[in-house]
């Protein structure tokens, strides 16, 4: 791991371990879980396995400091629910969702309603909702949330769709290569900053189905052989169980070598100084 990332991960876990971010269950997860695509309001229609679908199930997550992605998996509780990562939305009580509809933006408000991080768990979700009726005029398909057990399969093909540098989101199909630690799945291709808290997704029983959250990259940006971290469901779930334990002592965060696909806001340097865009920052 080079100094800049081992900085960043140092200042990351330093501050999660000083937040208090002991899950909290609640019941609507639950039903998340059956891929309800209404819930006595409007109705949202399940994706079909295609990487036009996974795109348009995707979002942009954005927090004042640092921006993200989502996906959009369903209506629970009264509420429509974008699934992300921890690292994405920190600490922020609010966030602001893009959705493209036939290449247009679309802006969305949405308040952070749970969230969990507990580095050696592998705990690094956070989940956004907003009324569904706000997100009717959009009307994005959802993604099936895998069940307790799913997790990204040995070999298997994968679709994803994220914003990459923060940008338009981006749909793509790749692999899982490898694992890391019996549960970190490696793929490729590698993603860079603007692309974490994107859907691992994979067709299961004809459905697509979210498996993994994208967290990492692993290796070097830019070359050929860096690879993605993705968290599976089944650590979502384990998380969000009833008398789920607190924030335990942070262990070993990441894959060697591997940094947060955040993109933050750049830093303004003076004039003399080369201004530099870290994919972490400060909150």
């Amino acid at each position: 791991m080079n100094r800049r990332a081992f900085l960043k991960t140092a200042a990351a876990t330093a501050l999660a371990a000083s937040l208090p971010l002991a899950p909290l269950p609640f019941d609507p997860f639950r039903t998340l879980a059956l891929a309800s695509g209404s819930d006595d309001g409007p109705t949202f229609r399940a994706a079909a396995p295609t990487l036009d679908d996974a795109h348009a199930a995707s979002c942009r997550v954005r927090v004042p400091n640092a921006s993200g992605s989502g996906t959009f998996v369903g209506v629970a509780g009264g509420l429509a629910w974008v699934l992300t990562n921890y690292h994405v939305v920190g600490r922020a009580k609010t966030t602001r969702l893009d959705f493209w509809t036939n290449s247009v933006l679309e802006t969305v408000d949405a308040a952070v309603k749970w969230r969990a991080y507990d580095a050696s768990r592998g705990y690094d979700f956070a989940f956004c909702t907003l009324d569904p009726a706000e997100l009717a005029r959009i009307a994005p398909p959802f993604v099936r949330l895998g069940g307790p057990d799913a997790t990204p399969s040995r070999d298997a093909f994968i679709v994803s769709s994220g914003c990459p540098d923060g940008r338009f989101a981006q749909a793509w199909r790749g692999k899982i290569v490898s694992f890391w630690n019996d549960s970190t799945a490696l793929f490729q291709p590698p993603p860079v900053p603007g692309q974490s808290g994107s859907g691992v997704l994979e067709r299961v029983d004809g459905c697509l189905t979210l498996v993994a959250v994208l967290t990492w990259l692993v290796g070097e940006r830019g070359r050929d052989d860096s690879k993605g971290g993705a968290i599976p469901v089944a650590n979502l779930h384990e998380a969000a169980a009833p008398g789920s334990p607190a924030a335990a002592p942070f262990g070993d965060p990441i894959p060697p070598g591997a940094t947060e696909c955040r993109r933050a806001r750049p830093r303004v340097f003076p004039a003399r100084e080369p201004a530099v865009a870290l994919l972490g920052g400060n909150r």
